[in-house]
């Protein structure tokens, strides 16, 4: 619990420390702000809807990021470079847990701590 709204969180402890200019926390704000792709779907009639104005606060966090591709990627090295966790996180992100640990399907788990 850091006592601040999840965007603020989020900005702070992993969008700052990496640079992360162009990576947004819509909350409920439905709108992709600036260039980008549009996404449809054929609605009754045969009308199409743009799906891309989605409010996705209802996840709780999950999926509410919108970056670039260069973002992304200065993300991924500042994450497994150690610039954003301490080395004992880090490190159980790649552990996988123990065999008795298991997937949905009943198969050994594929992943760990934060890694899907």
């Amino acid at each position: 619990m850091t006592g601040r709204p999840y965007g603020e969180a989020v900005a702070a402890r992993i969008l700052r420390p990496p640079r992360l200019a162009r990576t947004v926390v819509p909350g409920d704000d439905p709108r992709i702000p600036g260039r980008h792709g549009h996404g449809y779907r054929s609605i009754a009639g045969g009308d199409l809807r743009d799906i891309t104005v989605y409010d996705q606060s209802p996840a709780r966090g999950e999926g509410d990021m919108i970056s670039t591709t260069g973002d992304l990627d200065r993300l991924l090295a500042a994450l497994f470079s150690g610039e954003l966790l301490p080395p004992e996180l880090l490190t159980l992100m790649f552990t996988l847990p123990p065999d008795d640990v298991r997937m949905l399907d009943g198969s050994p788990a594929r992943y760990s701590t934060g890694l899907q």
